[in-house]
């Protein structure tokens, strides 16, 4: 994928957060005209007003990175096994909680660790005359593999990875940082635009991205030139208003 496609990948993703978060806050933003940009990344305008909205998502980078690494070992499997099992097929793959340590090149030989393993399952299961919904699992207690799913006649056939995670409380200063750095090129546009708002979205489904916001608004305190700052929990469909 080239670097313009993972940018409209990107902006694509932006206007999904974009459009959800006004669809939860209601008439008044309903009602106004949605334009991308690059600074800021989408304005919200009508006759009256016009408003600017920063979108960034919340990650652990480190945490992202393995999760990266993961999925791009899933990836090279899928990619060994294209045509090799029934359709309707669902993999689940899930690793050890431990990092995994990997060079670029060992990618190729963790996949075909889980090529085998999938195989097995699929001929130790006779999966390929299985006609009812029901998964076939199977444990590991060395590797980087922690257990393998499958699942035929699924709607949503392909492989995918799961990892479980748990919801550190979020650090204060993490936001106040990501706010902070946001508010660097606010200067670039704000005098254009009546209000100038920041959505930060969280808790992605992904372990690099989950955090617990219990009681967040009682436990940051900061200050910010942006009229309104907002965190969008993915996994609830929820925001809070930290401004």
């Amino acid at each position: 994928m080239n670097l313009t496609q993972n940018a409209s990948n990107k902006k694509a993703q932006e206007r999904q957060w974009v459009d959800t978060f006004i669809n939860l806050y209601g008439r008044s933003l309903k009602e106004m005209i949605v334009t991308e940009c690059e600074t800021p990344d989408f304005t919200l305008h009508n006759f009256h007003k016009k408003i600017s909205i920063e979108v960034t998502s919340i990650v652990n980078s480190e945490i992202k990175k393995e999760e990266s690494l993961r999925q791009k070992i899933v990836n090279k499997a899928k990619e060994k096994s294209i045509g090799k099992y029934l359709p309707g097929l669902q993999i689940d793959v899930t690793f050890i909680e431990e990092p995994i340590i990997c060079k670029g090149t060992e990618i190729e030989k963790f996949a075909d660790q889980l090529c085998e393993k999938v195989e097995m399952i699929y001929n130790k299961g006779n999966v390929k005359d299985e006609s009812r919904l029901r998964s076939f699992e199977e444990q590991y207690e060395d590797g980087i593999i922690k257990s393998i799913s499958l699942s035929p006649n699924q709607s949503q056939a392909g492989w995918f990875t799961f990892d479980g995670f748990v919801f550190p409380t979020i650090d204060p200063l993490l936001l106040i940082e990501r706010i902070a750095e946001k508010e660097k090129i606010l200067k670039k546009y704000a005098v254009r635009y009546n209000e100038n708002w920041l959505l930060l979205v969280a808790n992605l489904w992904e372990g690099s991205s989950s955090y617990d916001f219990t009681n967040i608004k009682k436990a940051i305190k900061f200050t910010t030139k942006f009229h309104q700052v907002f965190i969008y929990l993915f996994d609830e469909n929820r925001f809070i208003r930290l401004k």
